[in-house]
């Protein structure tokens, strides 16, 4: 009902993971839900999507995916004691374009 509702309001694309973690557990219901939009919205798996897992969204007929394609860069910040601190890295990012091309 909400993919239907969100078709009608003309939404572009919805970024989910699929009701899981990490979107490659989502698989299942991001196909379902894929084959329920029949291409008048655009599912857009994102969540953990990485150069190990990727091409298996290409393989399920997924044409866009959200990855942050993120290296760690410190440990520690000065605001959040205990959180890791990442930017997305361009070598990631260009081998996941290589391999889902």
């Amino acid at each position: 009902k909400a993919l239907e509702e969100l078709i009608q309001l003309k939404v572009d694309r919805i970024l989910t993971s699929g009701l899981k973690e990490r979107a490659i557990d989502g698989m299942d219901l991001l196909t379902v839900l894929k084959n329920l939009a029949k291409n008048k919205v655009i599912l857009m798996p994102g969540s953990g999507i990485n150069i190990e897992n990727c091409i298996q969204f290409k393989y399920a007929g997924f044409t866009e995916i959200h990855t942050s394609a993120s290296k760690k860069i410190r440990e520690n910040t000065i605001f959040f004691d205990k959180t890791i601190q990442t930017v997305s890295d361009m070598n990631t990012i260009q081998e996941i374009i290589k391999i889902i091309k």
